[in-house]
């Protein structure tokens, strides 16, 4: 174990914490029996196959009385073939009569970091909460002073242990020397981890869906769940790159001749307007950005991550930003080519507050600065939204428009459940809640 370092100010420090893992991966057959509720005896010596003290180990047989149970190795007797435990999972029967078991090591602490999905996950090892505790023994007796730990099913009874560190895990290294032996290397950070990890997404449709190989949103993978079926990212990363024609209008100057009746010539230089063909290059590029996170009061830049034109009106153009990640109390003001939508003063007040018959304003503001005005919001239980979402759905349906708003009922309530055949995407349009 590393190095703990605390201190009166408030800020995260880290350990490592390093582990033996040389039984990682221990799969033996045994015949064993369950004499009492702290007894197991085996037919061979558990010590001498890679077991230690502390090892959780699991118990399959089939059709035996204490088939998937999950002990703790408390001690060894009689040269290793009978085990001391403590049922931390699944069921005890006493069983005199042997039967044949797989003993299977499963402390998480050593193998949590190669398990599949189906049993403790990287989504589910990193963030969890350790903690390390400090015992004191009585040189005399032998015993710990303050008394004994013990796991139960309840969790783990610490006796006289002092607890000397509460922290998160970071991160994990597994290593493998066929002359030093395997070691699994924990890295944590104390609880203040929390507090001072920024956690922000990209304006990207892939990583904010955690779409996996078919293009499918994966649900252990989300950061929250609601975000694998928003399509609010699907075109963040657009790109527009053409050359537009237009005629445009300009003055031409040419000198009309008139004749008098005694032949006299005289010239008027005269104007007319004329369409001339030009072009324009038209390019918007999106790209996707890490959206930050905002303490206290910040001026931020936006992110767009969405633009098109009205259907019928081709020079309307709608843009969408996004702005920051997470709840905010509320946006002050809006920066619009370098000018603020609140007045500064009195006389930008005078000149801004509102349009002028050449519609030369070009921001129109509203408010004070110096007088501390700023934006501000109207709650939403007032009124009714209307929110229109994509709703993903794992899986097909048949049986028409009545099932279908079953499913996606189903879905709104506790995420859905898994259904037939490929996974779609359906729209709905509902009323917010109030509040």
């Amino acid at each position: 174990m590393g190095t703990i370092n605390e201190g009166v100010e408030a800020k995260a420090s880290s350990l490592s914490l390093t582990l033996d893992a040389t039984a990682l991966g221990i799969n033996v057959m045994a015949t064993c029996a369950f004499p009492d509720d702290f007894t197991i005896t085996t037919d061979i010596d558990l010590s001498e196959e890679g077991f230690s003290e502390g090892d959780k180990i699991q118990f399959n047989g089939s059709s035996s009385d204490n088939d998937g149970s999950v002990y703790v190795i408390n001690r060894f007797t009689s040269g290793g073939t009978t085990i001391k435990a403590t049922l931390v999972a699944g069921s005890h029967v006493t069983q005199t009569s042997a039967s044949l078991y797989n003993v299977a090591l499963i402390t998480e602490e050593i193998s949590a970091f190669i398990l599949g999905d189906g049993n403790v996950s990287y989504t589910n090892y990193i963030n969890r909460e350790v903690s390390i505790y400090r015992l004191h023994i009585n040189p005399e007796t032998n015993a710990v002073i303050g008394g004994t730990g013990a796991h139960t099913s309840g969790g783990y009874t610490r006796g006289g242990a002092m607890l000397l560190f509460k922290g998160i895990i970071a991160g994990a290294n597994l290593l493998e020397d066929p002359k030093t032996g395997t070691k699994m290397t924990w890295s944590l950070t104390s609880h203040w981890g929390d507090f001072v990890r920024v956690q922000n997404r990209i304006t990207q449709d892939d990583s904010h869906r955690a779409l996996d190989e078919r293009g499918a949103p994966d649900l252990n993978a989300v950061v929250r769940k609601e975000y694998a079926s928003d399509l609010g990212f699907a075109h963040s990363e657009l790109a527009l790159n053409l050359t537009a024609k237009y005629n445009k209008k300009e003055t031409e100057y040419k000198l009309e001749e008139d004749t008098n009746f005694i032949g006299i010539h005289s010239y008027t230089l005269v104007n007319d307007e004329v369409d001339v063909p030009s072009s324009v290059d038209l390019k918007l590029n999106l790209k996707a950005k890490a959206l930050p996170v905002v303490y206290g009061v910040r001026k931020i830049d936006s992110i767009p991550f969405f633009f098109d034109n009205l259907k019928n009106q081709s020079k309307q153009v709608y843009v969408g930003y996004a702005l920051c990640e997470g709840t905010i109390g509320g946006v002050l003001d809006i920066i619009i080519d370098d000018q603020s939508t609140i007045c500064v003063d009195v006389n930008d007040a005078a000149s801004r507050s509102a349009q002028n018959t050449e519609d030369s304003v070009d921001i129109v503001c509203q408010g004070r600065q110096d007088r501390g005005q700023t934006l501000v919001g109207t709650p939403s239980s007032e009124g009714t939204g209307i929110v229109t979402e994509s709703v993903y759905i794992e899986g097909s349906y048949d049986g028409g428009e009545e099932l279908l708003n079953q499913i996606i009922e189903n879905h709104l309530a506790n995420g859905g459940s898994p259904a037939i055949a490929e996974p779609y995407f359906t729209t709905i349009t509902r009323a917010l809640p109030a509040g």
